[in-house]
């Protein structure tokens, strides 16, 4: 789910918070980035949103191109693009760590995603799946995670 990924981002971006300072900005990047690679389904959160877009990726089968570490590199620089362009260059890292951490979180998916697309192997850690109650205790451990960091002195 969405949320889900959101969060995740979120937390891994609390944890780098320990070693840098963050902007309101960067923290505004984390939520788009946490769920653009889902731009490849249009019954995700995003496409619903931006309906023009999943057209780009209508060949594109889901977790492949955009949950790869091709995908990755390429959102990535086109973060760094935009923020080059706009003189915010500091969304680079939230946006990658955003985007890694939705790959990442599907990779604890029984689905897996194909890291190393073009290759067709997918790559999972573990079989959560989407809307179950694991999933759900994922979300509730991300959610006490970021409580934790956040309260923590």
């Amino acid at each position: 789910m969405f949320y889900t990924h959101i969060l995740f981002g979120a937390l891994l971006f609390l944890v780098a918070e320990n070693y840098i300072h963050i902007s309101l900005l960067q923290w505004a990047v984390i939520p788009l980035a946490a769920i653009l690679p889902d731009i490849d389904t249009e019954n995700s959160f995003i496409s619903k949103r931006l309906p023009l877009i999943p057209l780009l990726f209508s060949g594109v089968k889901h977790r492949t191109l955009t949950h790869s570490l091709i995908g990755l590199t390429v959102a990535t620089w086109l973060a760094f693009g935009v923020g080059y362009f706009t003189q915010h260059i500091e969304i680079t890292l939230p946006f990658f760590i955003g985007y890694a951490s939705h790959i990442f979180a599907d990779m604890l998916n029984g689905a897996g995603v194909a890291l190393f697309y073009p290759e067709k192997k997918r790559y999972r850690l573990l079989r959560i799946r989407t809307g179950s109650v694991s999933e759900m205790w994922f979300f509730i451990s991300v959610l006490g995670g970021i409580v934790t960091l956040l309260f923590s002195v």
